[in-house]
């Protein structure tokens, strides 16, 4: 099973953070491939004066990601793209 986070607003919770010290936020927000990842930033965040009175606004919200399909290339790209800068 692969896990992937992000960090929900308590407040607004269609909003992520986009994982700067900003405390920038967007409905697509930063994914974290890591609770290590996550875990450093968290930790930067606690460690910056301006973004430690933000912490109480984190909800960390956990994604389950999992294998749907498996596709060629040329299922993406089209093939006469894929000709072109092969002959590149």
């Amino acid at each position: 099973m692969l896990v992937h986070y992000k960090i929900r607003s308590r407040t607004h919770q269609e909003l992520h953070s986009k994982g700067n010290l900003y405390n920038s936020w967007s409905s697509k927000g930063k994914t974290w491939t890591s609770i290590g990842q996550l875990r450093s930033y968290i930790t930067r965040c606690m460690n910056d004066e301006y973004m430690r009175k933000f912490l109480s606004e984190f909800q960390v919200v956990e994604f389950e990601v999992r294998e749907v399909a498996v596709k060629e290339l040329y299922d993406v790209v089209k093939p006469e793209k894929i000709m072109e800068l092969l002959k590149a």
